[in-house]
């Protein structure tokens, strides 16, 4: 049951004045029935694994969390098997914020994906809304209450995004996310200034990126099951199968012009060899479950990428990110079976091209990139 509404100055001065019990009974269920009925309980999933090396960051994605305008939503803290003092710092950091919070320690590192899972399954059971937020991410005190009333207006959107700035140079991180027939996501507008993106949103896009994300409950249970992410993958086989998933069913994914946040990309991985050793694991095991027509080629394009721009100086290295794509592709096939990419709004890429990509698979990202940049996306 959530507490009682704020009320403004105004209402308390009224409410004191005794003989008139009927204002503050006019003014009590008038703003209650309207903030129920414009705000469905939420349960947000934040996940920690050592963030030692950004916790003020991490303070500040938790206080940013505590501001939001929304009155009816329980925080979910899942520690991934951290052992280098973060969860205890986050622990004891969350006691002083005054809302509902759960926290969960996991006792090992279950991957990205396997923690918010855990999350989502403790949600309470009135929550109408499963949000994702990344521990490096300050999000905008209106952007929950905004997303929501969006998602909350079309029954055929399942889940929503606004544009996530990043928080250092203020350019866009991302405003919606695309696949194309190689597997290939393709983030259109990032690095770009925030007007640029707002001249195409709202915009259906493939999927809404896991930094920010707001996702209608109902709609997992339909699409997916009992969890939204796979349970096989531990990194980035997440938003981009849920996104994919819920456009197989039937419903949309959108991205909206608000700006819901602040993100620092990167912040607990970094952009080394694990970081592309888990790129290419799971750009190949995602195509490995789809059924794009290019899916036989793909491993071939993620070794030439991988060898090309050396981003993996040891070849036996890559060959085991792609022998271990192939791998949990075959665990993901049992678990969620083949996934119809093109159900959902994709970018098509032409035989010549994908023999292009070959090569240099940049070529064709660039390329969709600008064509996107160009062109209206709704």
């Amino acid at each position: 049951m959530p507490p009682p509404p704020r009320m403004s100055a105004g209402i308390k001065a009224k409410i004191a004045h005794k003989d008139t019990p009927e204002i503050f009974i006019f003014y009590f269920l008038n703003i209650t029935y309207l903030e129920l009925r414009l705000q469905p309980s939420v349960a947000i999933v934040w996940v920690n694994y050592n963030s030692m090396g950004f916790l003020s960051l991490v303070k500040r994605s938790l206080d940013s969390i505590a501001s939001l305008d929304y009155r009816d939503f329980s925080l979910i803290v899942v520690d991934n098997g951290s052992y280098d003092g973060s969860y205890e710092a986050i622990r004891d950091h969350v006691k002083g914020l005054g809302i509902d919070i759960r926290v969960i320690r996991l006792d090992h590192n279950i991957g990205f994906p396997g923690a918010n899972n855990i999350g989502y399954l403790a949600m309470p059971s009135d929550a109408k809304y499963f949000v994702a937020i990344n521990n490096d991410m300050v999000v905008s005190r209106d952007s929950l209450k905004r997303l929501i009333s969006y998602a909350e207006d079309r029954k055929n959107v399942a889940s929503v995004q606004g544009v996530l700035l990043d928080l250092d140079s203020g350019l866009i991180d991302a405003a919606g996310c695309f696949v194309d027939e190689l597997m290939l996501s393709v983030h259109p507008f990032s690095g770009e200034p925030l007007e640029r993106a707002l001249k195409f949103l709202p915009a259906a896009v493939t999927y809404v990126n896991g930094a920010y994300m707001v996702v209608k409950r109902e709609a997992i249970e339909e699409c997916i099951g009992r969890t939204p992410f796979p349970w096989h993958g531990f990194l980035y086989i997440d938003d981009n199968i849920l996104g994919l998933k819920l456009w197989e069913c039937g419903y949309r994914s959108v991205a909206i012009p608000i700006v819901a946040g602040y993100h620092r990309r990167g912040s607990s991985l970094g952009r080394g060899a694990i970081y592309h050793y888990y790129a290419i694991r799971s750009w190949v095991a995602v195509s490995w479950i789809s059924n794009s027509r290019y899916k036989e080629i793909i491993p071939l394009i993620a070794l030439s990428t991988a060898i090309r721009r050396s981003i993996i100086k040891s070849s036996s290295i890559i060959a085991r990110a792609i022998r271990d794509g192939i791998r949990i592709g075959t665990k993901l096939l049992r678990e969620i079976g083949i996934l119809d990419i093109y159900r959902a709004p994709i970018l098509y890429i032409t035989p010549s091209e994908a023999i292009i990509a070959i090569a240099s698979p940049k070529i064709i990202e660039n390329r969709w990139r600008a064509q996107l940049l160009a062109s209206a996306i709704k």
